[in-house]
């Protein structure tokens, strides 16, 4: 009888081993997505490109197996597993892209946020006198919207900073 407990919780040990090892060896890799191009936060251009590579385990190795769905702006996703992505005729505003892949049961996505302005903005001149025969007047130089990400007016000297006007 002895042999038969020895012989049993053996086996179950044997058993309890071999679904430990299982469990640690499978699906424990974690999947992550790295954007190597975007479109800038502040476009002028109605559309966009995207390369992203996916990457799985701690010493984060390319996955060429895992299936990756992309998505723009909350949509329904499709297949991108060419790694790369391309947008026109992109509207004006806020847009998300969202790449998902996954390998077994893990999954790992990564997201991106940029804004499309297509439509430059206004500058509006305006100075204390209309007309004057001074040489020099100071103006005030306003735009219709924020000039956001480098953007805006600037003089190329600061001893001379020519502004030419016309009226009808």
């Amino acid at each position: 009888m002895g042999l038969w407990k020895t012989s049993w919780m053996v086996l179950q040990c044997w058993l309890f081993l071999g679904l430990c090892l299982r469990v640690v060896h499978c699906d424990t890799s974690q999947v992550s997505v790295k954007f190597w191009k975007t479109p800038r936060a502040f476009s002028n251009l109605n559309s966009a490109e995207f390369a992203f590579q996916v990457f799985v385990g701690d010493n984060c190795s390319p996955c060429a197996s895992c299936l990756t769905n992309c998505t723009l702006d909350h949509r329904t996703p499709s297949r991108c597993d060419t790694r790369k992505v391309s947008f026109v005729g992109l509207k004006d505003g806020n847009h998300t892209f969202e790449v998902c892949s996954n390998r077994g049961r893990r999954i790992g996505c990564a997201r991106y946020n940029w804004t499309v302005d297509t439509i430059p903005p206004t500058a509006y001149i305006t100075a204390a006198t209309s007309f004057t025969n001074t040489i020099n007047v100071s103006v005030n130089i306003s735009f219709s919207e924020p000039c956001s990400g480098g953007g805006g007016f600037g003089c190329s000297s600061t001893n001379s900073c020519n502004v030419s006007t016309c009226s009808l």
